[in-house]
């Protein structure tokens, strides 16, 4: 479903909860904060618990921009992970032993460039993810994320989704999880960056179940080039806001900052 760009879509910024941001001395902007994951998670809603009749989650358009380094934007594929490390919840075990899943992955980072020379990524929410475990009818949701950390040598997001694994017969939902994803990038050697991973999976009421640990290496498919519009949203007019409402009038087009005096 296409849905059209307006001026009253809401628009996220980690950094706004995180509350710690500074300009470094070359003008690309930077996200310091803590990375570590929730402890608990609240209950999701009744249309989303086993039983229901399943639904896709709303098509509410939520804009989050953050920032990405140079190194970082353009296109990316990776063919794996090696998880490294499992602990269940439920009985204490952990298991550390090394495995691969085949998990062939196209990732994009950065979509404009503002006048000071940064590129921002918008992810629009949510969106379907469905990851490379479980049969056809499992189905991944991204409902929320947010920059962690965006600076020179790093950059760390957090994913919060729900997985839904269905009746494939009548669409009721038969469990439903919940996953919160730390990922961490940092630059490789040249054409490659490393990733790792950690993903905690929670149940349908946020009791946590399960810990997981990855890495992976991503190659580089494309240099960085700038979206003017992603599912229906004008990108352009959409960081523009973003940036009016945060108050960083000096990123702006000159047209935008005369607009502001």
């Amino acid at each position: 479903m296409k849905i059209k760009a307006t001026r009253g879509l809401k628009l996220l910024v980690a950094a706004a909860a995180i509350g710690l941001i500074s300009a470094s001395p070359l003008n690309a902007y930077v996200i310091q904060g803590s990375v570590e994951h929730k402890e608990y998670l609240p209950p999701v809603s009744q249309n989303f618990r086993a039983g229901a009749t399943f639904a896709a989650p709303s098509n509410t358009t939520r804009v989050a921009w953050f920032p990405v380094p140079d190194w970082l934007a353009g296109a990316w594929m990776k063919n794996g992970d090696m998880e490294t490390y499992v602990k269940d919840f439920r009985t204490g075990q952990e298991m550390r032993n090394p495995m691969w899943l085949n998990n062939k992955v196209r990732l994009a980072f950065g979509h404009q460039r503002d006048v000071k020379g940064t590129i921002w990524h918008a992810e629009i929410l949510p969106f379907r993810a469905d990851g490379n475990r479980g049969d056809s009818t499992d189905r991944r949701y991204v409902m929320d994320m947010s920059c962690l950390q965006s600076n020179p040598g790093s950059v760390v997001l957090r994913f919060h989704s729900n997985v839904f694994r269905l009746d494939p017969v009548y669409s009721k939902i038969q469990t439903t999880t919940q996953q919160e994803e730390i990922v961490t990038f940092r630059p490789d050697n040249e054409g490659l960056i490393a990733t790792t991973s950690s993903t905690k999976t929670f149940d349908e009421n946020g009791k946590p179940i399960l810990q997981s640990f990855s890495n992976a290496e991503r190659t580089k498919l494309s240099e960085f080039q700038p979206v003017a519009e992603l599912n229906g949203v004008n990108l352009v007019s959409s960081l523009n806001e973003f940036l009016t409402e945060n108050k960083m009038f000096d990123r702006l087009p000159s047209t935008q900052e005369a607009s502001q005096n």
